[in-house]
């Protein structure tokens, strides 16, 4: 009975991770594709002068690094306990 109880200990604990790994996979997409939505205007706003080619790098770092993250959130896993 007791090996029941952690089996199901764990499998509520893998549930919520994985919930919790959705979520933040979720809010990860989102925050890419706004960042290249403000990087694609930064270009636009470059192109007539009201932006700075600083602005602009400073955004596709971003961009490259909200690309990472996301990609690294995508393929994380669990370890098992």
């Amino acid at each position: 009975m007791k090996g029941w109880k952690n089996v199901s200990i764990t499998a509520n604990g893998y549930f919520f991770d994985l919930l919790l790994a959705q979520q933040n996979l979720q809010i990860a997409a989102t925050n890419l594709d706004n960042t290249k939505k403000i990087l694609l205007i930064a270009r636009q706003k470059l192109a007539l002068g009201k932006v700075s080619k600083n602005e602009i790098l400073q955004l596709q770092l971003e961009e490259l690094t909200r690309g990472r993250l996301w990609g690294s959130r995508a393929g994380t896993k669990r370890s098992p306990c």
